[in-house]
């Protein structure tokens, strides 16, 4: 099974811009809400097509009282022809004072790639300073499960990079193998972001247990209807957004499901960050 959607499209040659966001939620993570020098760990959970979904993205102006929203569509369908008549100004163009309704096409911000994913972060450890994020006071009281974007090319480039390595991968019960820290230096158009991961030798007890009671209580394609992922699959959910699953011929032509890596049963203690 694929971590990624079939209609995937790898970061590798993309160019990257930076955009202001706006995503007040605790329950959601993109790399702008990490502040500089602050470190944020986590353990994959899932792959497509509950946990994992990817494509273009942008945030509508809020006109009129409304209040903005992201809208994301998957890669195979695109955005819509007419995204210009509700996209947000540029970041550039709020500096400059611009008033929506007086801007050029110029002033307009531009939609982005994206991969969203499902992650479990242990609590904050503020002796390492490990999931001590100003933006996610919550880990300050336990761990939790966060949607993480990614919609910059070099992160998403780096997440790709890691996953084509054939030591990283997801247990069969949907657990990846690995944690990654996420790392800010800088502020504003000076920003950079590293993504290391780092092999497990055995899933964290506290992780396997948070992901048996949640995994079927979050579903990351209700995203692409602006819905709340974190009601569940619907019980008549909508045909699948990208097509089939992943799969592969065996000696015989037919199509297979591409299998996970067996699970590793021994868990260690929550200690994991």
């Amino acid at each position: 099974m694929s971590f990624f959607p079939p209609d995937y499209k790898p970061a590798a040659g993309a160019n990257t811009k930076t955009e202001k966001k706006r995503d007040p939620n605790p329950n959601y993570i993109d790399q702008s809400r990490i502040g500089d020098g602050e470190k944020a760990v986590m353990i994959i959970c899932g792959q497509y097509p509950d946990h994992v979904i990817s494509g273009k993205s942008y945030w509508t102006q809020g006109k009129d009282g409304e209040r903005a929203c992201q809208k994301k569509f998957p890669f195979h369908k695109g955005v819509p022809s007419n995204y210009k008549d509700e996209i947000q100004l540029s970041f550039d163009a709020n500096k400059r004072n611009v008033v929506y309704g007086q801007h050029t096409e110029k002033d307009l911000a531009y939609p982005r790639s994206f991969v969203t994913f499902l992650a479990y972060f242990n609590k904050a450890n503020d002796k390492n300073k490990l999931n001590v994020l100003a933006k996610a006071p919550d880990l300050l009281e336990q761990g939790s499960f966060k949607i993480v974007t990614f919609d910059r090319n070099d992160l998403r480039e780096s997440l790709e990079d890691t996953l084509s390595m054939d030591s990283y991968f997801a247990h069969q019960n949907g657990i990846h193998n690995f944690k990654v820290t996420l790392k800010r230096k800088g502020t504003g158009t000076d920003t950079s972001y590293t993504l290391t991961p780092e092999l497990l030798t055995k899933t964290p007890a506290a992780v396997t247990k948070a992901w048996e009671e949640a995994k079927d209580t979050i579903w990351l394609p209700a995203l692409y209807e602006q819905g709340d992922p974190f009601k569940g699959k619907p019980a008549e959910p909508k045909e699948p957004v990208c097509g089939l699953p992943p799969t592969k011929r065996d000696d015989y032509g037919a199509d297979t499901d591409i299998a996970s890596a067996t699970t590793d049963k021994d868990n260690i203690g929550d200690d994991w960050s």
